[in-house]
């Protein structure tokens, strides 16, 4: 068995640092730009400032880390005599900070901005108010709800918001975003610590979690993105902490918040998969009677839980839960048109066969076979298409961040700067988005020098986070394209990122030193 697991180990970490370093190099000469209306343009990238920021990091480094090793003998015994009382306090103050500075990040964004709702979420948020007000249209046919029956827990939450929160939906649920937010860093970041036991990386991996503003700018995306991650780190949290002690209440709680998790936000099925990869590879190991116990119980809690939120809908709006666009349209229209971002195919196909799904279902693979066959006419068009949908989803620096917020209109006259940032040709949004370039490198770079370097003493434990992130690179290859979908799993490689430039700077400065010493 445990050679299986090192099998497996060396697959995941041959496919993983494959992906990354595809994507390190694209972000080096290759930078998506997405315009208002979902319009992909694809710039050549300053290289060369890249290539100097890289080495200028290498350099910075290699000087810290030279005085931190002469620090270090000098304050080794000093640190073993520290009061257990003053860590805590210590550890306590850090978490204020980071909690106190990501709320007012966020408070500030949606308090200058004042956005309203747009496509899809203002779409939600006004069939939660019809549900108030007894009106259930859209869940007749060609309605939303019969469209998109999966939307069914975020709708509810917004349901439940906008029953509390009569006059401000929208800006009430922008703010219940906030608690999650946080929530999210301190679980992505406990996480972690539970991988590498570092205390220091948790603590970076927060503090630049909370300083990469499109995951905050997500806040006043109303459509379970960031409620769905907060409640999936937390799980993945809970997870790695029953490895240690095998508590039957954290199986019971982690299948929970992952499957509040699923049923918000679909799109963290993925994760919900590396999850019960994670437990499989522990049953491999150990052959664990709970662990068997908790897959099963994360099946069986979703399906209770979809089935439960289903059931809430058909009750309070007297109509069954339909069908809903066959998912295979998704897939139909992520490998054609423009990149795979949406065009509109999957409600074309669905409406023009009269919502009938298995007609649908023929549709789209029949343009499914025809895109197959035209790539397979022209392999370099093929290189092309998947070349640039690559691009666009994981080497657009902002995620979105900007572009699913600046087609929206507002509540209040926006102040200068925010009319900047959120404008395509305002200086402060070139800034923004040159500066979340440089760094979007500097992480897919990191997380390759991670690899690379620990590719002898890597745990599979370790890769979790980058097993999300096979797992959405892979999947969103054929799927609907959206930076949206990909902003989180670029979230979970940070702290590679920063341990990747660690040992890099590290084996630089033992190359030198054994040079020098010959």
């Amino acid at each position: 068995m445990k050679k299986l697991g090192k099998i497996l180990t060396g697959i995941v970490w041959f496919i993983f640092i494959c992906i990354i370093g595809l994507l390190a190099i694209l972000s080096i000469f290759k930078t998506a730009f997405i315009a208002e209306g979902e319009t992909v343009t694809f710039n050549s990238g300053h290289w060369y400032i890249h290539i100097v920021v890289l080495a200028v990091l290498i350099f910075i480094m290699k000087i810290h880390i030279k005085i931190q090793t002469g620090k270090h003998e000098a304050g080794k015994e000093a640190e073993t005599q520290k009061a257990h009382p003053q860590k805590l306090l210590k550890d306590g103050m850090f978490w204020a900070v980071i909690i106190a500075v990501n709320a007012c990040i966020s408070v500030i964004w949606i308090l200058a901005t004042r956005m309203y709702p747009a496509a899809d979420q203002e779409t939600l948020v006004n069939i939660a108010a019809d549900m108030r007000s007894g009106v259930y249209s859209a869940w007749q046919p060609g309605g939303y709800m019969f469209l998109y029956p999966f939307q069914n827990g975020i709708l509810l939450m917004i349901y439940a918001i906008s029953c509390i929160f009569t006059g401000n939906t929208y800006l009430a649920a922008q703010f219940v975003n906030i608690p999650f937010c946080i929530l999210g860093i301190i679980a992505s970041s406990m996480c972690v610590y539970k991988l590498f036991k570092s205390k220091n990386l948790m603590r970076i991996t927060a503090i630049l979690m909370t300083l990469w503003l499109p995951f905050a700018m997500y806040n006043t995306f109303i459509y379970g993105t960031v409620p769905g991650f907060a409640l999936m780190m937390s799980a993945y949290w809970i997870t790695l902490s029953y490895f240690e002690k095998r508590d039957v209440w954290k199986i019971v709680a982690a299948s929970l918040l992952a499957a509040l998790s699923v049923i918000l936000k679909s799109n963290y099925s993925i994760m919900l998969i590396a999850l019960i990869i994670l437990i499989a590879m522990d049953i491999i190991r150990r052959c664990n009677i709970r662990s068997i116990a908790f897959v099963i119980m994360l099946v069986v809690t979703l399906a209770a839980g979809k089935y439960t939120c289903n059931g809430i809908t058909e009750h309070i709006t007297g109509t069954d839960t339909p069908e809903g666009v066959p998912k295979i349209a998704w897939a139909a229209m992520g490998i054609s048109g423009d990149y795979g971002w949406w065009d509109g195919y999957n409600i074309y196909i669905y409406g023009v066969n009269n919502y009938d799904s298995e007609l649908a279902k023929k549709g789209s693979w029949e343009r499914i076979d025809l895109c197959i066959e035209q790539f397979v006419k022209k392999p370099l068009s093929f290189v092309r298409f998947f070349a640039g949908k690559i691009v666009s989803e994981w080497c657009e620096p902002t995620f979105q961040s900007v572009s699913i917020q600046n087609s929206r209109s507002s509540s209040i006259e926006q102040c200068r700067f925010v009319k900047s940032f959120m404008r395509d040709e305002g200086i402060i949004s070139h800034i923004y988005r040159f500066i979340l370039d440089i760094f979007q490198t500097l992480v897919y770079t990191g997380t390759f020098a991670w690899l690379w370097y620990g590719r002898k003493n890597i745990t599979f434990e370790q890769m979790i986070l980058g097993i999300c992130l096979i797992g959405g690179f892979l999947f969103h290859i054929v799927w609907e394209a959206k930076g949206q979908y990909t902003m989180v799993y670029f979230l979970l490689i940070i702290p590679y990122a920063v341990e990747g430039w660690r040992r890099l700077t590290l084996h630089n400065n033992n190359a030198i030193i054994k040079k020098l010493r010959q």
